[in-house]
Parts: structure tokens; sequence; C-alpha cells
């Protein structure tokens, strides 16, 4: 920390007692008389994080087309209805500022629930166009997945707008009781 901020350093000298210098609006940081990192001062605020990425590991400096690849795979081994949640979730352009923490969270959620019962939950989201994971998430959790999905809905004439009755949104929003029989 310098001056209120926070700087990186390269993952192996996390812990070290650097040295820091402050020249021309950069900051030097020298680890036993050797130049590690170089940052720009970042001045007229506190608490900010100065991070170069080259200072992580080569496991953690992934690309975000290679994450978003990998992660195509592995919602596809979870079933179709995963896997058009992913396209539908990178469409939104959420990916960009949550770097996939939410495909993240329902490849997790696989864990606690199985596959066929996320990818379910997946394809109803996606269904009602709740691309999100905390709408999968409450879809697992209530079991709503179990739930046949609309096929048809009423459109007003005017609007195009659709009509449902408030039951329907209590079984869309997990508010609603599922029987089993």
């Amino acid at each position: 920390m310098h001056e209120g901020n926070f700087y990186s350093v390269p993952y192996a000298y996390i812990g070290m007692e650097v040295d820091v210098i402050e020249v021309n609006h950069l900051l030097k940081i020298y680890y036993a008389g050797k130049e590690i990192a170089l940052h720009s001062l970042c001045e007229n605020a506190k608490g900010e994080h100065v991070t170069d990425k080259n200072h992580y590991p080569f496991t953690k400096n992934v690309s975000q087309e290679e994450l978003l690849s990998s992660y195509r795979i592995k919602m596809a081994e979870v079933g179709s209805g995963a896997a058009a949640f992913l396209e539908a979730f990178k469409d939104t352009g959420m990916y960009q500022c949550h770097h996939y923490r939410s495909i993240s969270g329902i490849l997790a959620l696989c864990k606690k629930y199985g596959d066929d019962t996320v990818d379910r939950a997946c394809a109803r989201a996606c269904h009602y166009g709740n691309i999100t994971y905390r709408a999968v998430k409450k879809i697992c959790e209530s079991g709503l997945y179990a739930l046949p999905l609309e096929q048809e809905s009423v459109q007003t004439a005017e609007s195009g707008s659709k009509i449902r009755s408030l039951s329907d949104y209590r079984r869309m929003t997990g508010l609603g009781v599922i029987g089993h029989e």
C-alpha cells in the first residue's frame, strides 16, 4: 500500500517486504535492489487497487475468449438448457462486468442439485428471459424446474405484451407451492 492505494507486485513477491520509490508520477517497486514493478500513481483517490495482469500466475491469466470456450464445454456437458443459458448470458453483455461469476456459480449448483435439475432450471430461466444466477438458483431451490414451460401466451393487440394470471407469476417467482402427488 502506498498513500492509501494498493499496487500489485508479481505473485512470487506477495508477502515480502519491498521498497517503493515515487518518481515523476510513477511508483517503482523494488525487491533486493531489483525493480519488480512499475505503476502510474493513482493520484487524488484513496482505496484504489492498481493491478498489472502480468503479475498474476500464468494459470490465473486467462483471456475472456479462453474462459468463454471453457465454460461453453462445461455448460454443454450439463445439458442443452445450460448451454443455451450461457449463450443468452453472453448476449446480455453481463459477462463483461461479472467475468462469468454467474456461470461459475451455476456450475457449482450442479454439485448440490445435479446436472439434470440445473439444466432444466437454466432452460426455464431462458424461457422466461431471466438470465441470472439468482433465477437459476431459485428455480432449483423451489423445484420450479419440474413444472412444464408455457408453450403459448396471450398477447394484447395494441402492445404485444404478454398477459399472465397471478398464479403464473407466483410460479415463476417461486412464491407458489409445488405439490408432489
